[in-house]
């Protein structure tokens, strides 16, 4: 009799741990697919940012030659990469933290804080740059003497070709974390969009951010050995319709010649930016 209570004991007990097993299984298996779910998804935390789905548009200034920190939080603790000078981002959130305004702001799907009085507000309607996948009206330009292309989306990858002058356009077939997947010399590369220009908007202003006050060149032709034919003032708005090669062609004072979009920033209409706080020390 006591073999037989033990027996059934036995298979209770082995039945019992097959059953724990299965549920464990398959509580495994239903949060493996959520985990996938979630990564086809992309990050749930971060607010998925669509063209035109946002109230305000901005663009970085700064004091350094080429770009601003963000950071993960409002505060400025924990680093979230770079916003190029000059670039439009969407404004997606504002808060202030120890008695400094905030705001949370999206370029290229890369997103981060940084304080409010390092932003413009854009002026007017702008076409906001939202990648749609496999397009052929994606083109950028290269907004620095020369750079370098990857394989992957990120500083860490391999490099994929050097010494891509600036004027270079590119189409940018995906964006994923601030980063631009392109063709170059029928190869695959990626590009940190913090290097690219676009061509967002028909008005422009004459802006520099390396603390010169020296106005820009009109060039004969799209150049910088070309023919000067005058001037341009910081702060001056234009239009063209006629860009390439990150140049844009226009008429000032009587004369028409090009202007290197490195010292343009895109604009929303001919009201140019907005200047609330140019006289502070930022």
């Amino acid at each position: 009799m006591l073999f037989i209570i033990a027996g059934a004991l036995i298979v209770i007990l082995f039945l019992g741990g097959l059953a724990i097993g299965l549920i464990s299984s398959n509580k495994s298996g239903t949060q493996a697919n959520k985990n996938s779910q979630n990564a086809e998804q992309g990050d749930s935390s971060k607010t998925l940012v669509q063209n035109g789905d946002f109230d305000t548009v901005v663009t970085v200034k700064s004091k350094d030659i080429d770009n601003i920190k963000l950071f993960k939080e409002p505060g400025g603790k924990k680093k979230a990469g770079k916003v190029q000078e000059g670039v439009p981002c969407a404004l997606l959130q504002e808060k202030t933290v120890d008695g400094e305004k905030w705001a949370k702001i999206d370029f290229c799907n890369r997103q981060g804080w940084c304080r409010m009085d390092r932003l413009r507000t854009i002026s007017g309607e702008t076409c906001y740059f939202y990648v749609k996948e496999n397009s052929n009206e994606n083109t950028v330009f290269v907004n620095e003497r020369a750079i370098k292309l990857h394989t992957g989306a990120g500083q860490d990858t391999d490099i994929a070709a050097t010494d891509v002058k600036y004027g270079t356009e590119l189409t940018i077939s995906k964006v994923e974390d601030g980063w631009g997947r392109t063709n170059y010399q029928n190869k695959e590369c990626w590009i940190d969009m913090n290097v690219v220009g676009f061509y967002t908007s028909k008005y422009w202003q004459v802006e520099r951010c390396d603390g010169s006050k020296n106005g820009i060149k009109l060039r004969k032709s799209s150049t910088e050995d070309s023919e000067q034919l005058t001037t341009i003032p910081l702060c001056t708005k234009f239009q063209s319709s006629d860009c390439r090669n990150g140049w844009a062609r226009f008429t000032y004072g009587g004369k028409t010649g090009w202007l290197k979009l490195h010292y343009a920033t895109p604009c929303g209409s001919s009201k140019g930016l907005s200047f609330s706080e140019d006289e502070n020390n930022f």
